[in-house]
């Protein structure tokens, strides 16, 4: 038989992992010091929403065509391109 002081446990467990999921995941990290996304796509509309998406927790990049990604890529790069 579970005891009040139990369930009251689970539920508290139950909330705070609720919260985890809804509260967003803002990044405390310096700007200089997260990993870099660069995202390549003529249409600009993803390019902004995933630059909205992605921004609080990465360093983000956009570029419109493959030569401007080209100038814009870096080392130690994540690259999102739209190319088929």
């Amino acid at each position: 038989m579970t005891s009040s002081a139990e369930l009251e446990s689970i539920r508290y467990k139950k909330i705070a992992s609720q919260q985890d999921i809804e509260a967003p995941m803002l990044s405390t990290e310096p700007d200089y010091a997260k990993k870099h996304i660069l995202i390549v796509g003529d249409n600009e509309e993803p390019r902004t929403f995933l630059h909205a998406c992605l921004s609080d927790r990465y360093r983000i990049s956009l570029a419109e065509n493959g030569e401007q990604a080209l100038k814009k890529q870096r080392k130690k790069c994540l690259t999102l391109s739209s190319a088929m």
